[in-house]
């Protein structure tokens, strides 16, 4: 079967306009890959500043859990010393006291 030019003319229409819809597809595909890869660049950049945050924040609790030991063993040496003391004001009116009574009989 020969084909006319007619004929040639039309198929050769058709096949550029396939190869433009092609060309269309592809580039869509393109542009959406280098969307994705600069949505997983976004994300991975998200990803590291929070990671970031993570570690700034566990420095912030290490050095907030140093600070309440520290006040709980001052706390600990406060209560001692008050004993200590309270213990000896205890002595020292009992010491009084005595003294008192031998002085009056």
């Amino acid at each position: 079967m020969k084909l006319t030019n007619v004929q040639l003319e039309e198929s050769m229409l058709a096949n550029v306009r396939h190869a433009e819809v092609l060309s269309n597809v592809e580039d869509n595909f393109i542009a959406e890959v280098e969307t994705l890869k600069n949505r997983e660049r976004f994300s991975a950049r998200q990803c590291e500043e929070l990671r970031l945050e993570v570690l700034k924040k566990e420095e912030q609790l290490k050095l907030l859990q140093n600070q309440v030991s520290e006040l709980k063993l001052a706390l600990e040496f406060s209560d001692r010393s008050d004993d200590s003391q309270t213990e000896s004001m205890k002595n020292d009116m009992e010491n009084l006291t005595v003294h008192v009574s031998l002085i009056n009989p």
